[in-house]
């Protein structure tokens, strides 16, 4: 099957589906996702839509989280609901700890394919209580952070001649 990930239309709600392309086979090859962000209205996250979109497919999955406890979780969710995902502890504001991410999956699961940057934060915080410094972590993470991931796996896209990176 031709499988292939696109937002859809409404992108407010941030869910994700799947459609069948001719000619692009995505079978095969690994996704990486970073995030677990739900939006209004939707009773599931980015995450699930990417679960529904590796079980059609077969393809490989790899995750990233900032804390131990939330990668734990995530896995047995996985698990749960019979997904072989990896989970990897990483930064995504870190560039470093982003180069060393990418090239532990490289290792373990081969070249990332699809990129879902999923990473975001919401201060529901009134602006003029909003320190400098809080609105430079959603700056980092809401915007920085999916510059630094799609620079990291751009260049095996280049290479390998094909990729997707997504910013639902």
């Amino acid at each position: 099957m031709n499988c292939k990930l696109w937002p859809e239309e409404q992108e407010e709600t941030g869910n994700l589906f799947i459609e069948e392309r001719k000619g692009e086979e995505y079978g095969e090859n690994g996704t990486l996702f970073t995030g677990r962000k739900n939006r209004a209205g939707d009773r599931r996250g980015v995450r699930d839509r990417v679960c529904d979109y590796q079980r059609l497919c077969r393809a490989r999955v790899a995750f990233n989280c900032r804390s131990q406890e939330h990668l734990e979780q995530a896995l047995a969710r996985y698990h749960e609901i019979g997904i072989d995902a990896r989970g990897y502890l990483c930064d995504v504001t870190d560039e470093a700890q982003v180069k060393s991410m990418v090239e532990e999956i490289r290792n373990e699961l081969g070249i990332i394919d699809i990129l879902v940057n999923n990473a975001g934060i919401i201060k529901r915080i009134p602006m003029t209580e909003m320190s400098v410094e809080e609105f430079r972590q959603v700056v980092d993470i809401d915007l920085n952070a999916p510059f630094i991931m799609s620079k990291a796996v751009i260049p095996d896209m280049i290479k390998q001649g094909h990729g997707k990176i997504s910013a639902p």
